[in-house]
């Protein structure tokens, strides 16, 4: 628990009238957390200057018993950069030496090791199996990964977390999901380092195979389709990436939608930092 407590730091915040997140101050994070870990259900007072508090953790809320104004709070958990890598990466690669360094990305070369254990042959296995869950039937058999390389940006999964915060913020769903992403073979260390961008938008990306469905980073739940934008290019690898839906459209995107279903097992995201790519399928 003493080193969980190290690899996190929890901040308590309050909102404002301007509908902002503010930090808590005076030693009050202190106390709410102190409180929160005797049992997060808990309501007590304490004094602030000329005012005395009642925080609801079960409600998160703050009453002022002068005024009887009441704001919204929220525990936030900050992960230190290993913990945070841990846990997006599914416990990561821990100490295990990368394959190659690329922009302050780490990659890790997997091969199949048979019946092996260890952490590169539960992210192989696990990779595979995904893509080989989500072919459609009776394809299976037609391609299995020979080689998978697990990806490891901190630049990347901050911005995924921020953007998996944000859909908190505005009350959306916040559960992910795995997709697979082709491209030509050109862009597939860029993406795994900087991460997905929308073509036409971001000016170092033009829009690589048109925008039928509106702007955004095209994806499927399947490999079949990506593995076709692909092949266009010689290649036969595609990423599989965590995404967040967030709220979820039909066929074409609305001014509240954060990604659509426009067709099949297509999935297209409004913003690139909804998406965190993780593996690249050599098939």
């Amino acid at each position: 628990q003493q080193q969980q407590q190290q690899q996190e730091k929890v901040v308590y915040e309050f909102l404002d009238d301007h509908g902002q997140w503010q930090p808590c101050r005076d030693g009050q994070p202190e106390l709410m957390e102190e409180q929160y870990r005797r049992s997060p259900e808990a309501t007590f007072q304490f004094q602030s200057g000329r005012f005395t508090y009642t925080v609801d953790l079960r409600a998160m809320t703050q009453t002022n018993l002068t005024t009887f104004k009441t704001r919204r709070l929220r525990r936030q958990v900050e992960l230190s950069p290993a913990a945070a890598l841990a846990e997006l990466y599914n416990s990561g690669m821990g100490d295990e030496p990368a394959t190659k360094k690329l922009g302050g990305a780490k990659f890790f070369e997997l091969l199949d090791e048979g019946a092996r254990a260890g952490r590169r042959s539960l992210h192989f296995n696990f990779a595979v199996a995904q893509a080989a869950k989500m072919m459609e039937e009776g394809q299976q058999h037609l391609r299995l990964a020979k080689k998978v390389e697990l990806v490891e940006s901190l630049a990347v999964a901050k911005r995924f977390q921020a953007a998996r915060q944000r859909l908190a913020d505005q009350g959306k769903p916040t559960d992910d999901i795995w997709v697979f992403h082709g491209t030509a073979q050109h862009n597939v260390d860029k993406i795994m380092v900087d991460g997905f961008a929308v073509g036409g938008q971001d000016p170092r990306v033009p829009v690589a195979n048109g925008a039928a469905y509106g702007a955004g980073v095209y994806t499927a739940t399947g490999p079949q389709t990506p593995l076709g934008y692909s092949q266009r290019t010689g290649h036969t690898a595609v990423i599989l990436a965590r995404a967040l839906p967030g709220k979820q459209g039909g066929a074409r995107s609305g001014p509240a939608e954060d990604s659509w279903v426009p067709k099949q097992d297509w999935c297209v995201f409004k913003n690139a930092d909804q998406l965190l790519p993780m593996y690249v399928l050599h098939l």
